[in-house]
């Protein structure tokens, strides 16, 4: 898919709100951060979500099932059209230093093996600064 097409698949796709209120320039960067998760996700772009994502990542998908990195972005690859639109509604943030915890609201719509669904839930996502730069280092939702 050209750059052009993928980000006007993205643009259709992602919707993506900030109700809390106190953003520091951690928590826009770790914002921004998430953005490119989001966009790289849809668009099954593997080698963007590799930069995002920390090495000791633990992601917890809404089924319950939980896998490191390199399972995640294999499972990306084998089924780049997965993700086929979020919204997400970052609730609030703890900062814990060289960590920040990211909380809020998720709305994914899916295109599975099994056919199509849809994942209402809450998350939390944990985003570690390494290097200066913040990473994904945990993804856990719970359905509502």
């Amino acid at each position: 898919m050209d750059t052009n097409a993928a980000a006007a698949k993205t643009e259709r796709k992602l919707s993506l709100v900030t109700s809390a209120s106190g953003a520091t320039a951690d928590f826009q960067a770790i914002l921004d951060k998430d953005r490119q998760r989001y966009e790289a996700m849809i668009d099954g772009d593997c080698a963007r979500l590799e930069v995002l994502l920390d090495d000791a990542l633990v992601y917890t998908h809404s089924a319950g099932r939980t896998e490191g990195k390199q399972d995640f972005l294999r499972l990306l690859g084998a089924n780049p059209d997965i993700y086929q639109a979020v919204s997400r509604d970052a609730k609030g943030f703890v900062s814990f230093g060289e960590a920040v915890l990211m909380y809020g609201t998720v709305h994914m719509d899916l295109l599975t093996p099994r056919g199509p669904r849809t994942a209402e839930c809450l998350f939390q996502s944990l985003w570690r600064r390494r290097d200066g730069d913040w990473k994904m280092a945990s993804w856990a939702p719970t359905v509502l």
